[in-house]
């Protein structure tokens, strides 16, 4: 129950250790109708028949020896597949999650978000980067990076923009902004940015000294590119 609804006998096989007649335990839980033997290339897979006898079964266990085994399977499904990683990050940052080892979590949940994003699953990617946030945040708290928390943001925004939540995206594009731009919070502040940013523009484009003729870094294309997609989903919302 805790390798989750659908499981691999092989990876069920190596986190029980030596167990006297598995396969025969098996069998009697596909009689019993508690298991379902699924065909899949190349492996030997189960799933269990109602998602509501795995829930009950895996509330039934200890909380300790639940995150035990989570990172045990985790562990198991990393060796397993070394070889195409990919398959697996959304199963490899689940049960990371599940056995509260965040940095391994908050890894493969963003491995996970970008997989979903190039397979053009917006869904999926928008919960992987939702929960790759909130790992990061409740573990570096106030010591948080503002460029792994603007780079998070981003993802969720156009994971939303994708989706069609336009307002959902301008509010995380608005998140992202604060940290790409460092906008103040405070009204008069904001004032003063604003005019200051006037001022620099005005002076640049009636009296241009050389050391304002620079070529756009990497950092700033990618801020406009940012905020062409919130005016976008502006222009959807309004």
């Amino acid at each position: 129950s805790v390798v989750g609804q659908y499981f691999f006998h092989r990876v069920l096989a190596a986190v029980a250790g030596p167990v006297d007649d598995l396969d025969d335990r098996l069998r009697q839980l596909e009689q019993v109708q508690i298991l379902v033997k699924r065909a899949h290339p190349d492996e030997v897979q189960y799933q269990f028949k109602h998602a509501i006898a795995q829930e009950t079964v895996y509330k039934a266990i200890l909380h300790r020896q639940r995150t035990d085994l989570h990172l045990r399977i985790a562990e198991v499904l990393e060796q397993m597949f070394a070889s195409r990683l990919h398959d697996v990050f959304g199963m490899l940052a689940y049960h990371y999650s599940a056995g509260e080892h965040l940095d391994k979590a908050y890894e493969y949940l963003t491995k996970a978000g970008e997989e979903a994003l190039k397979a053009s699953a917006s869904s999926e990617a928008l919960e992987f980067y939702k929960d790759a946030l909130r790992v990061y945040l409740g573990q570096a708290r106030s010591a948080a990076d503002p460029v792994k928390v603007a780079a998070l943001e981003k993802n969720i925004a156009l994971a939303c923009y994708n989706r069609g939540l336009y307002p959902d995206a301008i509010e995380h594009f608005d998140r992202l902004h604060r940290y790409l731009w460092r906008i103040p919070t405070r009204p008069a502040a904001r004032a003063l940015k604003l005019a200051a940013s006037v001022l620099h523009m005005v002076v640049g484009l009636y009296c241009p000294p050389v050391r304002w003729r620079r070529a756009p870094s990497p950092g700033d294309v990618e801020t406009i590119n940012v905020f062409y997609y919130k005016l976008l989903a502006m222009g959807h919302t309004d």
